[in-house]
């Protein structure tokens, strides 16, 4: 199982990395919590296949567009951004 860890720190890292750039670092600790408890509360594979952490990430994203909005709202370039984080483009 230890052999997981490091493919999870990967998807974890990119993501609090890109929340951080757009939202600021508090949102990002926020979602950094909210992708722990969804990789925790995901549907784990059975025997050896590698759990699908890009799941956790799409999940804590939907979260994070549904309820925040961006560091520097006056800021156009963060709005439009942040918006094309949330649409997926």
């Amino acid at each position: 199982m230890n052999y997981l860890f490091p493919l999870a720190e990967k998807e974890l890292s990119a993501f609090v990395h890109a929340v951080d750039q757009l939202f600021g670092s508090e949102q990002a600790q926020r979602s950094a919590l909210d992708w722990i408890h969804e990789m925790d509360v995901m549907n784990w594979p059975v025997g050896d296949a590698i759990p699908n952490w890009r799941q956790a990430t799409i999940k804590a994203s939907t979260q994070l567009c549904s309820s925040h909005s961006p560091a520097g709202k006056n800021d156009a370039d963060k709005k439009a951004q942040t918006s094309a984080y949330c649409r997926g483009g």
